[in-house]
């Protein structure tokens, strides 16, 4: 299942070119296979196909965004 969203991310700055306080449009992808991903269920990227970060779980990436939205852009494929 693919999803974007829009959301604010609290990591660290310059974490994969995010900034801490600013809101990005993101594609989060579930993993169908995790074991073949280092263990990650989900993988999130920025719209333009860059930013591609592994999470184990939403539980982990939820400790990295903020005030989550769902977004209505529409979702293009990228390799």
């Amino acid at each position: 299942m693919d999803t974007i969203v829009s959301a604010i991310f609290t990591g660290e700055d310059g974490s994969l070119g995010y900034k801490r306080g600013d809101r990005y449009d993101l594609h989060i992808i579930a993993i169908q296979q995790p074991w073949v991903h280092g263990g990650a269920q989900i993988h999130i990227m920025r719209l333009d196909g860059s930013g591609m970060c592994p999470y184990r779980n939403i539980v982990t990436f939820l400790q990295n965004w903020d005030n989550i939205e769902r977004s209505w852009i529409q979702a293009r494929r990228y390799p």
